[in-house]
């Protein structure tokens, strides 16, 4: 999996695409296999919530109630 410390924009290619036509979008991540799929959705999780916020666990709460 990409670390998102990693990642680097290359700002020497550009494309032009109609933003109605969202059928490249999906044709591209149909052909990736799943492994690439899930670990650019955590890449997109990380850039969005910070890397920290996606390490971290639920904390668990344990509750005890006295039966009478």
């Amino acid at each position: 999996m990409r670390n998102i410390d990693d990642i680097r924009i290359n700002k020497s290619v550009i494309t032009v695409a109609d933003i109605k036509d969202k059928r490249s979008d999906l044709d591209y991540w149909i052909s990736q296999p799943p492994e690439e799929r899930f670990a650019y959705v955590e890449l997109l999780r990380q850039i969005n919530y910070g890397k920290s916020a996606t390490s971290a666990r639920l904390q668990r709460i344990l509750t005890f109630v006295k039966q009478a």
